[in-house]
C-alpha cells in the first residue's frame, strides 16, 4: 500500500482486512513506485520506466515462480512463511 494515500477510510480498511484475514501489508512511500513495482507503466528501449501509473493499493495472488525480488521482499519485511 502507498503511505502517500490520504483517504483515511480507504487505508484504513486496507489494514483491517489485512489483519482479519492474516495477509501481509507492505508498504512503499508513493503511488508512483507501487505502480511501477506492479508493472503499471510502459519501458522505454532502455528498460527504464515511462508513464508510471500511480496505484494506492495492489495484491499479489499468485507469486509464480520464486525469484530473487520476492526472496528479498519475505527477509526485508519478514512475510511469514503461511503467506508464501
Amino acid at each position: 500500500m502507498a503511505e502517500s494515500c490520504d483517504e483515511v477510510n480507504y487505508t484504513d480498511i486496507i489494514e483491517a482486512l489485512c489483519r482479519v484475514h492474516e495477509i501481509p501489508l507492505i508498504k512503499v512511500p508513493d503511488g508512483k513506485q507501487l505502480g511501477e513495482m506492479a508493472g503499471l507503466c510502459k519501458l522505454d528501449r532502455k528498460g527504464c520506466p515511462r508513464k508510471v501509473v500511480s496505484a494506492s493499493c495492489i495484491v499479489v495472488k499468485d507469486i509464480g515462480e520464486e525469484s530473487r525480488g520476492w526472496k528479498f521482499l519475505v527477509e526485508k519485511h519478514k512475510i511469514p512463511v503461511a503467506a508464501r
